[in-house]
């Protein structure tokens, strides 16, 4: 018996709140008091819709009409904080090295290794060989950062490898090219001569 009264309970409030939106409804369309304020602007801009529908050229090509309502890119621009702002150009002073330390890391046995690579020399580690071409320092001491590029190969069981890792790491800045591996981690550390 509770269950029906809560659902004839639930049947009223839906039917009041109906009955309110209804009115609402009409009186707003009666009255005209819940009409948009801009009215005459919307009006304008349907006439000039409907103006350029009718301007069109019998070819299909429609007639370009200028809307004055409209604030232009070059305005736009002007008032940008951005367009104001130059922003010192920093120097990116690279000193190419020989030989990169990269840290081995081993996720499942927490074991870390620092390992010395040669530039074009195949290093392997488990089902994972990787492979320095080249390793860029930084001069700017303010800046110090090391970009390598590396490729980085899985061995599978059936003999094949697969490409796993192929770009530019940066010693400074981990998370913008990170080796993305269930076992092993690559985190590069130093160029050397």
């Amino acid at each position: 018996m509770e269950i029906f009264r809560n659902l004839q309970f639930q049947l009223i409030k839906y039917w009041i709140l109906y009955l309110t939106v209804g009115i609402l409804f009409v009186f707003c369309s009666t009255s005209g008091i819940c009409a948009a304020e801009d009215e005459e602007l919307e009006i304008s801009v349907l006439d000039e819709i409907e103006q350029g529908l009718i301007n069109q050229s019998p070819g299909g090509e429609p007639q370009k009409t200028e809307r004055k309502d409209l604030i232009k890119l070059e305005d736009k621009k002007k008032e940008s904080i951005s367009s104001k702002i130059t922003l010192p150009q920093e120097s990116t002073d690279f000193s190419y090295k020989k030989t990169a330390s990269i840290v081995v890391l081993n996720k499942i046995t927490a074991k870390s290794e620092l390992v010395k690579f040669e530039l074009n020399k195949e290093k392997s580690f488990g089902h994972l060989s990787v492979e320095v071409h080249k390793c860029a320092k930084n001069i700017n001491p303010l800046k110090p950062t090391n970009l390598m590029l590396i490729k980085v190969f899985d061995h599978k069981t059936d003999g094949n490898k697969s490409l796993v890792f192929d770009g530019w790491m940066d010693s400074s800045n981990l998370s913008i090219s990170a080796l993305e591996h269930p076992v092993y981690e690559i985190i590069p550390r130093d160029c050397l001569d």
